[in-house]
Parts: structure tokens; sequence; C-alpha cells
């Protein structure tokens, strides 16, 4: 499918509401639905059904008659990040270490907008991209934030604890302290590790903290996305990136 098409009434009319500047054209199936998206999209088209089945490249989506087309997403450099933040003694940063899910990505994208994250940092490889999934999944928020490639995490981390960064991994490992008991203070970055094997050894070795969220243990672990939700919720409260 093109990287470049979300589909779906909620979808679209999100997209449309916060990002019209983004949108290229949308294609809908009858005059009713043109109308709606007049006010702010001058690049409409009517189609036919079959015709968004054919730009969508399957029969199996439920697009709704209606197909938004939006320009391409740009990652953000990691020297421009960090020149863009470097006087903000409160940054927070999530690492990514190769999440897998378009959905999780998406909600934890969702979560960081929201909760003032100032960057993703993701792998160029073995990660999954800002695809349309990922897009639709962080309800249009992706536009919001800056989210950059790096070819090593490893490196990347380095650099972060010159630039004066505390690294906390989220891991399981019995060195891993209870969240509630760490203070969060300074520049932070967090670690979300990949859904199956969670934050890579290497990547664990080197961060300053590893850090958990109590449960009952009833199963292993939460899910990446809500256990993403709960740790930046309470680092953002910490920096003062929102109040209660």
């Amino acid at each position: 499918m093109n990287n470049n098409y979300i589909y779906g009434k909620n979808a679209v009319n999100e997209f449309v509401e916060n990002f019209p500047d983004r949108v290229i054209r949308i294609y809908v199936t009858s005059k009713e639905a043109r109308e709606q998206y007049r006010a702010k999209i001058s690049d409409i088209k009517i189609v036919e059904k079959d015709f968004l089945d054919k730009i969508l490249q399957t029969k199996n989506l439920t697009h709704q008659n209606i197909v938004l087309e939006y320009k391409q997403f740009n990652y953000k450099p990691f020297k421009e990040l960090s020149l863009k933040n470097k006087d903000n003694p409160k940054t927070f940063y999530l690492i990514l270490d190769q999440i897998h899910d378009p959905y999780n990505f998406g909600a934890i994208i969702r979560s960081a907008v929201l909760m003032g994250v100032d960057g993703i940092i993701i792998l160029d490889h073995r990660q999954v991209e800002v695809t349309p999934t990922v897009i639709k999944a962080s309800g249009g928020t992706a536009f919001h934030m800056d989210i950059c490639r790096v070819a090593n995490l490893a490196n990347v981390i380095k650099i972060l604890k010159e630039e004066g960064f505390w690294i906390y991994s989220s891991n399981l490992n019995e060195k891993s302290q209870d969240f509630n008991e760490v203070k969060f203070d300074t520049k932070t970055t967090l670690i979300l590790g990949n859904e199956n094997k969670g934050v890579g050894d290497k990547i664990t070795k080197i961060s300053d903290i590893n850090v958990h969220i109590p449960t009952l243990k009833v199963i292993d672990s939460l899910n990446v996305s809500v256990a993403a939700g709960i740790l930046i919720f309470y680092i953002a409260r910490e920096l003062q990136k929102i109040s209660l």
C-alpha cells in the first residue's frame, strides 16, 4: 500500500481537523462527502469504490468510502533534535528498541505527544517505520512529534550522556527499581524495548538505571504501549511537562 494514504471516516476527520496543511487530496464516493471537507481541503475527488480498493491495493480494508493522501512524513536528523533542545534542562526523549507492532508504535507516539515528550529515537532497521497504520493509530499526532531514525542506539546513548541525560531502561531484571522510587528531575531518556524480548542486553548495560512498573504479576509484563503510557505520564509530571 502507498505509504501516503490513510482511510476510514474517523481517521480522516481527525487528520483534517488537526493537519489540514498536510493533506494532498481526499478521495470520496459521493458529492455529500465532498461537501463535508470543502471548507478546509481544496483538492477533493469523487471516485468509484473500486478506485479506492485499487489505490489501497487490497479489498480487505474497511476504508468506508474515503481515503486521504497526505504529504510524506519527514524524520528529524538527530543532530537537529539535539540542537533544538540543548538549552532545555527538562528535555524528555524516548528511545524505542525495536518496536515491531505499528499499533503499539502509534499508541506510544500519541501518549508522548500528549505528555510533552520532546522527541522519539528509533533504529533505521528492525523497527516499524512511520507507516499509514502507525499514523492512524497515533490519531495523526505523529506529525506533532520529532522522530529520529539512527543506525546505532548505543552511539546515540553515549552522546546523550555527554549532553547531560540520565538514561532509564524499562526492564524486569534483578537490578530494576520500582519507578515510583526513582527521581526524575533532569534531562531524561526513557528506553522501551521490543514486544517479545524487551530492551536488548547491550542497551540495558549502558543505561544508568533500570526501572519497572510494580504489578500483581498475573502475567509476565504489561503491553509495551500500556507500560509506555504509565511511565511517560509519571516522568512528564516529575519534569513538570504536565500538571495535575
